[in-house]
């Protein structure tokens, strides 16, 4: 009798179990279970296989991110652009990945320099915790606040001895030249070569010439003194010599005027300064050559030629 009354009780219970088996949802409910227990022993296998290496937000990278804002605005990030920020970062990562995946960053040189940059820019991040001091920054203004305020500016004509042209004779002809300068005071007619870029400068800064001519003509021009031919001096053209008309002095301005400017350059100054550093100890760590001839391209100290020489 007990065992009949068993198995009555086990009839009655089956149908309810075989229909809850059946609703939607609890399908829904073991699908959804055996999808992520599939993927969950998926991606372990691939973890262990070498497969991708997860993409992960590190505290550390919220704080760069979280000072490299307040650096540019003046002020904390919100909630939403922190969010934004690290959102960004993510993105970038998930791209970079999948485009050396598909081998994009290969003989790419704007993939190049932008790896470079941002090695760069992590460098000088380190510079960005320390602040100057009131000393740093009047030691500062006193080296360098002339440059600060207006540039020392010159007025200057020249006349243009090319190497291309003369070869050897640039340096002779060069001397001839200024002789006749000397003795007639002017140069009448066609006594140098055509200069793409005229003969005649007006109250031009160092910064201009530096760029046209070169850094070591622009210094050299700006030291010489006004009312006569001087020179040779020599640029990335050739050579030129050169009459200065007016020359102005740089005016450099009070300390407190350009605070704020001295503040930005004790910066730089902290940035290059790391990454000169930086770059020597890459170049001890990874050894770097030249084709014949090209040795003195190299950074580093440079070998004599008698040196190199077996």
């Amino acid at each position: 009798m007990g065992a009949r009354f068993g198995q009555r009780l086990h009839d009655r219970r089956r149908p309810d179990r075989m229909k809850l088996k059946s609703e939607p949802l609890v399908q829904f409910l073991i699908a959804g279970a055996l999808l992520y227990g599939g993927h969950a022993w998926l991606e372990s296998g691939a973890a262990d296989n070498g497969g991708p290496r997860p993409v992960r937000l590190t505290r550390s990278e919220v704080e760069w991110l979280r000072d490299s804002w307040q650096r540019q605005w003046r002020r904390p990030p919100s909630d939403e652009e922190l969010r934004r920020m690290a959102i960004d970062l993510m993105e970038e990562e998930l791209l970079s990945r999948e485009a050396r995946e598909l081998g994009l960053d290969e003989s790419d040189t704007v993939v190049r320099r932008r790896l470079a940059q941002k090695m760069t820019f992590m460098i000088e991040d380190a510079t960005g915790a320390a602040e100057p001091t009131e000393e740093e920054l009047r030691r500062l203004h006193e080296a360098k606040g002339d440059r600060l305020g207006s540039p020392a500016r010159v007025s200057f004509r020249h006349v243009y001895l090319s190497r291309d042209r003369r070869g050897d004779r640039t340096e002779a002809d060069a001397g001839e030249v200024l002789s006749a300068l000397s003795r007639n005071g002017a140069a009448e007619g066609p006594v140098g070569d055509p200069f793409l870029h005229g003969v005649d400068f007006v109250l031009e800064d160092e910064s201009s010439l530096a760029g046209l001519f070169g850094p070591e003509f622009a210094k050299a021009v700006l030291a010489l003194e006004p009312g006569s031919w001087q020179g040779p001096v020599p640029s990335a053209y050739g050579l030129h010599l050169v009459r200065v008309g007016e020359r102005q002095a740089s005016d450099k301005q009070p300390f407190a005027q350009i605070r704020d400017r001295l503040i930005e350059a004790w910066f730089e100054e902290r940035r290059a300064e790391a990454r000169r550093k930086y770059f020597e100890t890459l170049l001890e760590k990874y050894p770097v050559d030249a084709d014949p001839g090209l040795e003195m391209l190299l950074p580093g100290p440079r070998s004599s030629p008698e040196k190199t020489q077996p």
